[in-house]
């Protein structure tokens, strides 16, 4: 009797809760409708760049001083949680500690994402979805009160090609639960399918199901451009649907000029990003290996020395240097002229590794060049007791709900 009485005032109290989580929030990114909002409330444009730290840990510091000088406001770091087979090494704790330091000394946006995983259930050698998750619940110590500043990236391209949409859907329910379970608020990025470039739209027709996953309703999603998006047609129908089908945000999380020899329309990713306001990250900052050198941004990781398509991301129409604003926390500005409020929230809503995978079409396989070869303190966030209060009361309530 008394348990049922305790776990009625739970659920009661955690229905209080959520509604509280409508004006309380806490500290950090948000999500609202199709926007990112940042610790501000600003809406929040990612124009940046990716770096494959895990890969060059010699080069990072001065690679992001770097890319920051670009005028990007967001760098997507490569990690490694030391479960791909030959192993990358795991990036330890302290080495996230340093890679938040030195982008927030260069003001830009952490997004950190584990690439193990890159194409599992078609690669062999990945690692699984939910040792991803449990490399972000170990690394909590370091991560949390930086939620103003670190997006969390949960796994690069998780699942490869004739990978069952189930299985994309049920990993990535399960690891965002076991990431909030532990505490953290951060805004997460969920990678599509298809080692990224959902051909199959497994992203584009689930996106909604995992979100809902999330109690904290603080998700985006990531599709990776490549050599699937070769058209206008099918860069911008794929932006239009994911936006209206689902009123979440989408950002292009990797992409090029062109991929192992096959032509990108990056020209209708930069324009159609800039229309939508959706952010975008091209691959990668230097270091790419056999198939993928043309996706090298600068030569050798000298700054001075720009490839094409270095030249074509930075310095081209709707570029970084034309089109970047600097998150508010770092005293810029909106990156949007839109309105925080004109969406409305929605609660409905390859690694190559060097040389490995080959291009695709729906009968062919269609990898992603998420990897190059291997080798060898500003302000702080902090989330509010109060809103680790609310987030207990609310996971606590919605367990007990479900299993009493």
């Amino acid at each position: 009797m008394f348990s049922k009485w305790l776990a009625a005032a739970v659920l009661a109290i955690s229905t209080v809760t959520a509604t509280l989580f409508a004006s309380v929030s806490w500290a950090g990114f948000s999500v609202n409708g199709t926007q990112l909002l940042d610790a501000n409330g600003q809406v929040f444009v990612m124009r940046g760049i990716n770096h494959p730290h895990a890969w060059y840990t010699g080069e990072t510091e001065t690679a992001l001083a770097n890319i920051a000088a670009t005028g990007a406001n967001v760098v997507r770091v490569v990690l490694a949680n030391g479960t791909h087979q030959p192993t990358w090494g795991k990036t330890s704790a302290s080495e996230i500690t340093n890679i938040i330091n030195w982008c927030k000394q260069n003001k830009l946006i952490a997004m950190l994402e584990v690439h193990d995983v890159t194409g599992s259930g078609e690669n062999s050698e990945a690692g699984e979805l939910a040792d991803a998750a449990a490399y972000w619940v170990e690394m909590k110590s370091v991560l949390m009160g930086e939620e103003d500043f670190v997006l969390i990236n949960i796994a690069n391209e998780p699942f490869g090609n004739g990978v069952l949409s189930s299985a994309w859907v049920d990993g990535h329910i399960a690891a965002i639960e076991s990431i909030r379970d532990a505490g953290l608020t951060h805004t997460l990025v969920v990678d599509a399918a298809n080692w990224g470039q959902d051909w199959q739209n497994t992203m584009l027709t689930h996106a909604s199901t995992v979100f809902e996953a999330d109690d904290l309703a603080n998700t985006l999603f990531s599709v990776h451009m490549y050599q699937e998006y070769n058209t206008a047609d099918k860069v911008e129908s794929y932006i239009d649907t994911f936006l209206q089908d689902h009123n979440l945000p989408l950002i292009v999380g990797e992409f090029g000029a062109d991929h192992q020899g096959q032509n990108v329309d990056e020209d209708t990713i930069f324009a159609h990003a800039e229309l939508k306001d959706v952010g975008y990250i091209g691959w990668s900052w230097s270091g790419n290996g056999g198939c993928c050198t043309s996706l090298d941004i600068v030569s050798n990781f000298n700054p001075s020395v720009l490839t094409p398509w270095g030249q074509r991301l930075i310095n081209g129409e709707n570029g970084i240097r034309e089109t970047s604003v600097l998150a508010s926390v770092y005293d810029g500005t909106s990156s949007s002229s839109s309105s925080t409020s004109s969406s409305s929230s929605s609660s409905s809503s390859s690694s190559s590794s060097s040389s490995s995978s080959s291009s695709s079409s729906s009968s062919t396989s269609a990898s992603s060049s998420s990897s190059s070869s291997s080798s060898s303190g500003g302000a702080t966030g902090g989330g509010g007791s109060i809103g680790a209060v609310l987030l207990l009361l609310l996971v606590l309530g919605r367990r007990l709900h479900v299993k009493r």
